[in-house]
């Protein structure tokens, strides 16, 4: 059986910045508080993750 699943450009960069937040590497990173992210849209989807606060994406 196949699937073929259609995701907006949104919803994307929220799929593509949940696995980011969820990597060890980066988990680790976030508890020893050493993160640096630089700018970009999907880039602001991983903030939104890694906080749990939205931040304005324009």
């Amino acid at each position: 059986m196949h699937l073929v699943v259609s995701l907006t450009v949104s919803e994307s960069k929220r799929l593509i910045a949940r696995g980011v937040a969820q990597c060890d590497a980066v988990q680790r990173a976030r508890d020893r508080g050493v993160i640096a992210i630089g700018s970009g849209t999907t880039n602001a989807y991983v903030i939104e993750e890694l906080t749990g606060s939205p931040i304005d994406k324009t």
